[in-house]
């Protein structure tokens, strides 16, 4: 479980100032006994109704459409 406040500009919107609870998973590749990779992922439609926006699912005809964000961490 992530948790944090909305602090910063999200697309070009100002901060909500609202408090979040996100539920989610890291994945972190080891190779000896170091990290060679993490990779987190979280869900995106909560992120988004948290922040007290709406989740809108279009068909994939339509066109691309992308919610919240995917992070990996490579050293």
């Amino acid at each position: 479980m992530m948790r944090g406040t909305n602090s910063g500009l999200l697309q070009g919107n100002p901060p909500t100032g609202r408090r979040l609870a996100l539920p989610g998973a890291d994945f972190i590749a080891v190779d000896g006994d170091r990290i060679r990779s993490v990779q987190g992922y979280f869900d995106q439609k909560t992120f988004v109704e948290q922040l007290g926006l709406q989740a809108i699912v279009v068909p994939t005809a339509v066109g691309p459409m992308m919610f919240g964000s995917r992070c990996a961490v490579q050293p």
